[in-house]
């Protein structure tokens, strides 16, 4: 007898449950779904692979009016559930809206602001949805059972922000203050991934039209007062800071021993046998190399945004990233990823943006004086790790180091390793704007601590030449006379005060000789930006470039004729050497001298006030507008990055 019963043909690939319902959800007509579809749609683990394609899959037209209904309830269903506190549901709800959410926000509309909430609330309600969005979200981080739980509440947080950044929307966070939940979720977690989540939404909050009004998030950082929780973040950034170096050395292993003779000598060009740098991993090829420090830094890199502006605004904060606690100083991981993001900054304009980050940090600090006598005290001295990817590397120092040292190699390293003929005139400026303000506080404090500068000086004069041979080309980029300005301002500086703050008179004769090698350079420099010098307004020292310029020329010239009369009438020959060149200018330091403190009366003390300023944020805000757009990319990258 047969059977009655009827075998069904296998289907090629079986279907997950969850694609079907979101296929049901999104189908071409439908009616209002059923409570029953509502719960299980939730209750299933989501299938971002499956969720994604349906919403690629839909034109801004079709979201805007064919599935603007199903997009608004599973908006709204999704956010209700994650407030329910039902285990499984609230977390698979929180999971859909983040998929649902990055896909949406992706879209490209064409009134941005009236779109996202035509799809998302639609016009009449969308106080209060939005409004409701935010406080289930606030709560779920707040107190959430579990700390996967929260972590999925600020991953929504983080995308819905960013995905909004251009609109008024994210207007309902501003209102909300997030910052008391969010601080007690790094008090209550011991996770360096939430702690880094956190710190991109906080970020992100903090620099929401930046300038335009004042953020309550900056007002809460400026009163924080929590030293306990601080030395936590601190602490927190420590990792987070090792982790992102730790992806450039993961391509190309750059750990070496103690400086040698060799090595040193290598950053003069007296030694072309030294060895030169570690070569990157023999499993990658070129072309791969090439691309993986592109791609860099990593989007965790977001994270520094926030660093930047709790430096700015708390005091506390700042004393922290300078002190030593078990054994290890903040700020040597800090200055460790610049160094960096400095040599690797012309990769892409992204990773010109972190360095360019960094650097304005590093000026904040700078900018409080007590600060700067703990980055140059030996109590605070700690072990960087600077980048020795390129050659020639910079001299490796073993052990413990001063931080100021350790800045002035890592804007050595970036100085050397960034000229282009399309030279970015921001990044250098920062760069010689560093070295400007530390030398300016160690000569007026008279701190001296031992650091090779002969690689310093390398640095300085190869920009100068490559300012030389290519100036027609640097002539046309814009801002450019603040380079010349700079530069200038610096070698002047160094020249004039150097005795002050070099840590012996040999590092002060190393300067000055290559000053006298380079006097054909210099007088080249001195003629093709002649004019550039004499109509540029006062530099960041107070005094005019070409008063600078001239001084410096007026060393130059003093010391060749001292050697010419040492040597016979013979100017510096092949078979002059450093030593014998700087015995005969200690010769005649007492003319030197002459010459030095001319200068100084003619610039005045005007030089050392302006360089010592506060910082001014407001003087790098389409600087910070663009680090804002670079880090809203990358903290929708790391969220997705951390749900994948």
């Amino acid at each position: 007898m047969d059977s009655p019963l009827r075998q069904q043909a296998r289907p090629d690939v079986l279907k997950p449950k969850i694609v079907s319902l979101y296929e049901t959800l999104f189908q071409d007509e439908h009616t209002d779904l059923s409570e029953g579809f509502w719960r299980e749609l939730l209750l299933l683990k989501p299938d971002r692979a499956g969720l994604q394609s349906q919403l690629q899959q839909l034109s801004v037209e079709d979201l805007l009016h064919g599935y603007q209904h199903a997009c608004e309830q599973l908006f709204l269903r999704a956010t209700n559930t994650a407030r329910s506190r039902t285990s499984p549901a609230d977390e698979n709800a929180l999971d859909t809206l983040a998929i649902f959410l990055e896909n949406v926000l992706n879209k490209r509309y064409g009134s941005s602001g009236a779109d996202i909430i035509t799809v998302l609330a639609g016009l009449d309600d969308v106080d209060a949805i939005f409004a409701d969005f935010v406080a289930v979200l606030d709560d779920v981080i707040r107190s959430g059972k579990t700390v996967v739980l929260r972590m999925k509440a600020i991953r929504v947080a983080t995308i819905a922000v960013a995905g909004m950044y251009q609109t008024s929307l994210v207007s309902y966070f501003i209102n909300r203050d997030l910052f008391p939940t969010l601080m007690r979720c790094i008090q209550e977690s011991d996770s360096v991934e939430v702690d880094q989540a956190v710190s991109i939404l906080l970020g992100l909050l903090i620099n929401y039209q930046k300038g335009e009004f004042l953020s309550p998030y900056r007002t809460r950082l400026e009163d924080f007062v929590n030293s306990n929780l601080i030395s936590s973040i601190t602490t927190s950034y420590t990792s987070i800071l090792d982790l992102c170096r730790d992806q450039y050395t993961s391509i190309q292993d750059d750990q070496v021993e103690a400086t040698t003779l060799g090595s040193a000598l290598s950053w003069l060009g007296l030694n072309r046998s030294a060895p030169t740098v570690q070569q990157p991993s023999a499993n990658m090829t070129e072309e791969q190399v090439l691309a993986a420090f592109i791609a860099l830094p990593p989007s965790s890199a977001s994270t520094l945004l926030l660093l930047y502006d709790f430096s700015l605004a708390n005091k506390l904060f700042r004393l922290d990233l300078v002190t030593r606690s078990s054994n290890v100083v903040p700020l040597a991981s800090f200055i460790s990823l610049s160094s960096y993001l400095f040599q690797h900054a012309h990769r892409s304009s992204r990773a010109t943006s972190y360095a360019c980050l960094n650097l304005l940090t590093l000026q904040v600090l700078l900018s409080d004086l007590d600060i700067t006598r703990r980055i140059c005290s030996a109590e605070n001295a700690a072990i960087v790790r600077l980048c020795r990817q390129k050659a020639p590397p910079l001299p490796a120092v073993k052990g413990d180091r001063i931080l100021a040292g350790a800045i002035i190699d890592a804007v050595t390293g970036g100085i050397s390793h960034n000229l282009r003929q399309r030279l970015d005139v921001e990044l250098y400026c920062l760069f010689l704007t560093i070295l400007t303000r530390l030398f300016t506080f160690l000569t007026i404090t008279r701190i001296k601590f031992a650091h090779n500068y002969a690689s310093l000086w390398s640095s300085l004069f190869t920009l100068l030449r490559f300012l030389t041979t290519h100036a027609s080309t640097f002539a046309s980029l814009p801002s450019s006379t603040n380079i010349i300005t700079n530069l200038v301002a610096l070698l002047s500086l160094s020249l004039s005060a150097g005795e002050a703050f070099l840590p012996t008179s040999s590092a002060y004769d190393d300067l000055l000789y290559k000053i006298i090698e380079s006097s054909d350079v210099l007088t080249k420099f001195s003629d093709v930006y002649n004019t550039t010098m004499t109509s540029s307004e006062n530099n960041a020292r107070g005094s005019s470039a070409q008063t600078d310029m001239s001084f410096i020329l007026a060393v130059s010239k003093y010391c060749q004729n001292l050697i010419k009369e040492a040597n016979g009438g013979k100017g510096l020959g092949a078979s002059t050497n450093a030593r014998e060149v700087n015995k005969i200018i200690r010769n005649g330091y007492e003319g030197l001298q002459m010459v030095v403190e001319e200068h100084r009366r003619e610039v005045g003390g005007a030089r050392q006030l302006s360089a010592l300023e506060g910082f001014r944020e407001s003087d790098w805000r389409s600087l910070m507008k663009r680090v804002a757009r670079v880090v809203v990319v990358d903290a929708r990258a790391s969220v997705m990055a951390g749900m994948s």
